[in-house]
């Protein structure tokens, strides 16, 4: 017989078993079944285990217990997803708005045109480190793809120079806020 047999028969013999028909037995059978019905077999386990023993140790001492039917599933859909998706409505009301006050806002062409050159700038310093290091590396397919960028970002400034408002506009709402 292990120790840990051992120790189970000697916790179990010292303990007073209650009487079936008691008000304590009955709360624990309930508690028992609606945490098995929730499929949390640990906290099962625990209202069970009276005296206070961690679910892992009375799992050792029954042998291997699989834990992987459905436990993991209903914790996904559980309390903590249902506040998150609560929070996510308010951030997408927050964004939608955020939206609206962008689009209808008139910023000077000025004011767009050095934030979109900031933003493009922040772009090419990350750009500038990917090719050096796609240049040592000796990957010249990234390395080409990230000239091919450097050109874009050139050509889509000379464009902005000639445009209109409205274009402007768009571009800064696309490029700078991500807001299509």
């Amino acid at each position: 017989m292990s120790m840990v047999d051992k120790k189970n028969k000697e916790a179990f013999e010292s303990k007073e078993a209650p009487v079936e028909g008691s008000p304590e037995v009955k709360k624990q059978a309930e508690s028992a079944t609606a945490a098995v019905e929730s499929g949390t077999l640990r906290e099962a386990f625990n209202v069970l285990n009276e005296d206070g023993e961690s679910a892992e140790d009375g799992a050792e001492s029954m042998g291997h217990v699989s834990e992987k039917s459905s436990e993991g599933k209903e914790r996904k859909g559980g309390a903590a997803a249902k506040g998150s998706k609560g929070d996510d409505e308010d951030e997408a009301k927050k964004a939608e708005e955020l939206r609206k006050k962008l689009i209808n806002s008139k910023p000077s062409k000025k004011k767009m045109l050095n934030d979109i050159r900031k933003h493009f700038k922040a772009e090419q310093k990350a750009l500038r480190k990917d090719l050096k290091k796609y240049a040592r590396k000796g990957d010249w397919h990234r390395y080409n793809g990230i000239v091919a960028r450097f050109r874009q970002i050139r050509d889509m400034f000379s464009n902005f120079a000639h445009a209109t408002y409205d274009a402007l506009k768009n571009a800064w709402l696309n490029i700078v806020h991500n807001v299509a």
